[in-house]
C-alpha cells in the first residue's frame, strides 16, 4: 500500500507516476499507487474518551496499524526505502484523533531519515549526470533509432568495440578502455602500464560458444558477453553457463596459459547479475557514462564527436530498462547540480528514479 500527499509528490515528466494519490470513503481507506489497489477499514478508530488507558491504547494502535499497513505489507517492486519513504508520508494521515506528542516528534524525524541515503544518491549522481548531458543530442537526430536499432544485441555489441577499438586513435582506444574496465571494477598496476589498447575482436568463436565482445594483449584477456532481451544460457560443449565457460574457452582459442589474467563482464539494460559469482556485471547505461568521462577530457574532432554523441544519446535512450525515462532523470540531475539545494520533499518524491539512476550509473551503495 502506497501513497505520498501532493506536496511530496512527483511531477513532471522526469517524475514518473509511481504514485498516483488516496481517496477517504468515510472509515475506509483508498490507495492508488503501481497498480496496487487496496481498501482498509480496520484502522484505528479514535473514542470518546477520557481514560488515560483508552488515550494510550489508541495510541499503540495507530502506530501499530501504521507500521503493519506501510512497512510489514510487501509492495511488488518498490525497495525497502521506498517503502519507508511513503510510510513516512502516510503515518501523517492514521495518527489517531488525539494528541500524540512521541508519535508526531517520530513523524517529523523520519522524513529526513528516509531522505538521508537518497540525498547521497542524488549528490554522487549530480557529476555523472551532468558528464552524459553534455553529450545528448536531440532524440530526433538519433539515427540509430530512426534506423530501427532498439535493443538490438548484436549491433550494440559491434557499437561498442567501434568505441573503443584501436582505429578511433590508440591513445583514445587506450584512455577509453581504462576507464571503462576500471569504472566497472577491473583494476590491476597492468592497465597502469598499457602503451597501447587492447586488441577488440566480436564474436570470437571458440569450441565452447561464442562471446560477443573479447579485448587482448599484454596477457591480460576481458570477455565480454552482452544482452537485452533473452536470458543467459548454456554452452554448447561443457554444458555451463557462459560467463562460467567462455573465460576458459577464450584462453584456450588465443592459446593463452589457463592462469592468464582475465575478467568476465556482463553487460546488460538492468545490471542483471551473471551465473557466474566471478562476472562483473554493468549496464550499457555505465559503459556511455565511462565513454562521456574519458571524452570530457580529450580533444576529439567535430565527426567523430558526433558520432560519439549519438552513440551515448542512443543508449541512454534505449538501452535501458522499460519504462525508465534515463534523459528526463539525467537532465533534472544535472539542472539540480547548478542549484543551490534540494528540499528533502523534491528528493522523497523522486526516491525510485534517484535510486534506479543511481544503480545503472553503477554507484557501488545502488547496485
Amino acid at each position: 500500500m502506497l501513497f505520498l500527499k501532493s506536496s511530496l509528490a512527483p511531477t513532471g515528466s522526469a517524475a514518473g507516476s509511481w504514485v498516483s494519490g488516496r481517496k477517504a470513503y468515510g472509515s475506509a481507506m483508498h490507495v492508488e499507487g503501481r497498480g496496487v489497489h487496496t481498501q482498509r477499514s480496520d484502522g484505528p478508530q479514535p473514542r470518546r474518551t477520557n481514560g488515560v488507558d483508552e488515550i494510550r491504547s489508541q495510541r499503540r494502535q495507530g502506530i501499530v496499524w501504521a507500521k503493519t499497513s506501510m512497512i510489514d505489507t510487501p509492495v511488488a517492486g518498490l525497495t525497502p526505502m521506498e517503502r519507508f519513504a511513503a510510510f513516512v508520508a502516510e503515518a501523517q494521515t492514521v495518527r489517531p484523533g488525539l494528541r500524540c506528542e512521541r508519535f508526531e516528534d517520530f513523524v517529523k524525524l523520519a522524513g529526513p531519515m528516509a531522505t538521508r541515503h537518497l540525498r547521497r544518491y542524488v549528490e554522487r549522481s549530480i557529476p555523472a549526470a551532468q558528464l552524459l548531458r553534455a553529450w545528448l543530442v536531440a532524440p530526433e537526430h538519433d539515427l540509430l533509432a530512426v534506423a530501427g536499432f532498439r535493443m538490438v544485441e548484436d549491433a550494440y555489441t559491434e557499437l561498442m568495440a567501434w568505441a573503443i577499438d584501436e582505429d578511433r586513435g590508440s591513445e583514445l582506444a587506450r584512455r577509453l578502455q581504462v576507464r571503462w574496465l576500471s569504472d566497472i571494477g577491473i583494476s590491476h598496476p597492468a592497465f597502469s602500464t598499457l602503451v597501447r589498447p587492447l586488441r577488440v575482436t566480436t564474436q570470437l568463436g571458440t569450441d565452447d560458444g561464442v562471446p560477443d565482445l573479447v579485448l587482448s594483449g599484454e596477457g591480460m584477456l576481458v570477455v565480454v558477453e552482452a544482452k537485452t532481451g533473452s536470458a543467459e544460457h548454456t554452452t554448447p560443449t561443457s554444458g555451463r553457463m557462459q560467463t562460467e565457460a567462455y573465460l576458459d574457452a577464450t584462453r584456450k582459442k588465443l592459446g593463452l596459459s589457463p592462469d592468464a589474467l582475465g575478467w568476465t563482464i556482463f553487460i546488460t539494460p538492468h545490471r542483471v547479475p551473471a551465473a557466474s559469482p566471478d562476472a562483473l556485471p554493468t549496464t550499457y547505461i555505465q559503459f556511455a557514462l565511462s565513454l562521456a568521462s574519458a571524452l570530457a577530457d580529450l580533444e576529439v574532432s567535430g565527426a567523430l564527436r558526433l558520432a560519439y554523441a549519438m552513440l551515448i544519446t542512443h543508449l541512454v535512450d534505449h538501452a535501458k530498462p522499460m519504462n525508465s525515462d534515463v534523459r528526463a532523470v539525467t537532465t533534472w540531475l544535472a539542472e539540480l547540480g547548478a542549484s543551490s539545494g534540494v528540499p528533502d520533499a523534491q528528493i522523497l518524491g523522486r526516491a525510485e528514479l534517484v535510486h534506479r539512476f543511481a544503480a545503472l550509473i553503477g554507484t557501488p551503495e545502488a547496485r
